[in-house]
């Protein structure tokens, strides 16, 4: 049916081909109306916007290869939008959103975008401090564990000692590693446009957010590097959290404590707020966290390295780092238990005799 309906035109340079509809194919009301295409009928009119659609064969055959699925993939642009005589947007780092640069990619020249600053002039300047725990990237597959799972045990040790968290969060894996450990609220970690938090004074974020295997179409196609995709993700996403808390108020001026993983969302935050006209802005390494001068291992294969040791010393160690996760894991279950109230000390429980009534 596909080929019949659509031809392939190759994008040069990839191994993606753009759908375009033929001329003869039908109206997208008669895809809705006929339950043999109904199922057709969001990518059929996708085929038929501004944009298109885009998939990764190069004829139709390839499609009933079902070893390899079919991705395909569209892309609302401005340009969706050309009928219209002028288009405003109101958004916050559009001009580094993955939007714009794929716009720009392929559309070049045909989109003028004007940038108009609109913002309530603060009345007086916070004292903001930044603080940073490493001087490596962290991500959700190192977090997993060995190394990069004992750096988050660190920084979650850390940040629960803090009496008076505001409000934090992060990735799924941080989330439940740190539920019964942090106090403050827990919140998602997108928190775009909430003014829910705005009498909180501090915050945290150990967030990741980093090209995955999923995002090779858009690597390919806009010649995007994975440092774009990191900043219109990873760093857009902590520099709206930040925002979420006493900061936003523009009568504020009290000191507004701020928790990143790495030295660069640090960076990156502190630019963010210094180009919003926040200008007191201090940048701190937590040093006695003792994570700054750790190295991550590079990627790939490790060296093979002659153990010294005797049989007998290595299965001690591993001993003792299978007694050392399990007691992590117990820690976490106790806090849970405890923040839930069902927490049962040590010992047996007390019994207590029931007074027999006499009948």
């Amino acid at each position: 049916m596909l080929e019949t309906l659509y031809d392939l035109t190759n994008v040069e340079g990839t191994k993606w081909c753009k759908v375009q509809s033929k001329a003869d194919s039908p109206s997208i009301r008669h895809f809705i109306q006929d339950d043999l295409v109904d199922q057709l009928a969001a990518f059929h009119k996708r085929v038929l916007s501004v944009s298109g659609v885009y998939v990764d064969v190069k004829t139709w055959d390839e499609a009933f290869d079902r070893s390899k699925p079919i991705r395909w993939w569209s892309l609302w642009t401005p340009r969706d939008l050309a009928m219209c005589a002028s288009v405003k947007i109101a958004a916050s780092g559009y001009n580094t959103s993955l939007c714009a640069i794929a716009t720009n990619s392929i559309f070049p020249d045909e989109i003028e975008c004007c940038r108009e600053l609109i913002e309530s002039p603060r009345l007086d300047q916070p004292d903001v401090h930044i603080h940073n725990f490493a001087r490596h990237h962290g991500s959700t597959e190192f977090w997993k564990d060995g190394d990069g799972g004992d750096c988050l045990d660190i920084v979650g040790r850390y940040l629960g000692k803090l009496p008076d968290l505001g409000f934090w969060s992060g990735n799924k894996l941080v989330l439940d590693r740190f539920r019964a450990l942090l106090k403050g609220k827990m919140v998602r970690p997108r928190q775009a446009g909430t003014n829910a938090y705005r009498q909180l004074t501090s915050c945290a974020i150990i967030y990741s957010n980093k090209a995955q295997d999923a995002d090779s179409a858009i690597l390919e196609m806009f010649g995007l590097t994975k440092d774009q995709i990191v900043r219109a993700r990873e760093i857009e996403d902590i520099q709206q959290f930040v925002m979420r808390g006493a900061i936003r108020n523009p009568d504020f001026y009290g000191r507004y404590d701020i928790y990143v993983y790495d030295v660069w969302q640090a960076e990156a935050v502190r630019d963010f707020l210094v180009d919003g006209r926040i200008a007191d802005v201090t940048l701190h390494g937590v040093e006695e966290a003792k994570l700054i001068d750790f190295k991550r291992p590079n990627a790939g294969r490790r060296p093979i390295q002659v153990d010294e040791r005797s049989k007998a010393e290595r299965q001690a160690e591993r001993r003792k780092r299978d007694a050392d996760r399990k007691r992590r894991a117990r820690s976490v279950e106790r806090g849970r238990r405890e923040a839930a109230g069902i927490h049962r000390g040590p010992g047996r429980p007390t019994k207590y005799a029931t007074p027999l009534s006499a009948g």
